[in-house]
């Protein structure tokens, strides 16, 4: 479903300092998905699942001390990016409540 973008939340920076090669990219992606003029929310919102399919993976794998360094740094850039998509998410419902407004209006002088 494309969007206009939020106005009140500028999309984070998914990058700190325990950010290894594979989440890189991902954060690349959904950054330069974000950017563009026309929000896809239904494709960044997949590639966000697919981060966090990512970060639960490293989070796995990674030996103990790097693990909590990188739970931290994660911490952080996921409550970023959960009110980014609240703010986009009430972005996408008054832009729907506009429509239905619109929709009841006309309908009124239908008939």
């Amino acid at each position: 479903m494309p969007n206009d973008k939020p106005d009140i939340v500028a999309f984070p920076s998914l990058m700190h300092a325990h950010s290894p090669s594979a989440l890189t990219e991902i954060n690349t992606h959904l950054a330069t998905m974000a950017s563009a003029d026309e929000l896809d929310v239904d494709k960044l919102s997949e590639m966000a699942h697919h981060r966090a399919l990512t970060v639960e993976g490293l989070l796995t794998e990674l030996p103990e001390e790097q693990r909590q360094a990188f739970a931290r740094a994660e911490l952080s850039i996921n409550r970023q990016l959960e009110a980014y998509f609240l703010v986009l998410q009430q972005s996408v419902k008054k832009e729907i409540l506009g429509v239905t407004k619109g929709k009841n209006a006309v309908s009124k002088y239908i008939g």
